[in-house]
């Protein structure tokens, strides 16, 4: 697979250090793995199903449920402004 797709999800199992089993073999909420299904809803034009095949995040239906709240929450490490010193 030498799409873009692939690709991501080729530099995101070596970033993590994993094999592609351990997609289907970690939970369907591990953040490793919406983050990577949020890539690639985003950067490509996949399905919700061709991403829940790809990435196992659970059913096409649940996946978009997860996707969603995963894109919908703030990101956590983005610095908030604070006073003018």
């Amino acid at each position: 697979m030498d799409t873009l797709a692939g690709r991501s999800i080729r530099w995101e199992l070596t970033r993590l250090g994993w094999a592609a089993s351990d997609l289907a073999a970690r939970r369907k909420s591990h953040p490793a793995k919406l983050k990577l299904a949020a890539r690639l809803r985003t950067e490509t034009t996949l399905t919700l199903k061709a991403i829940a095949r790809l990435v196992h995040p659970g059913t096409s239906k649940s996946a978009n449920l997860r996707l969603h709240a995963w894109l919908a929450k703030p990101a956590a490490s983005a610095p908030t402004p604070g006073p003018p010193q």
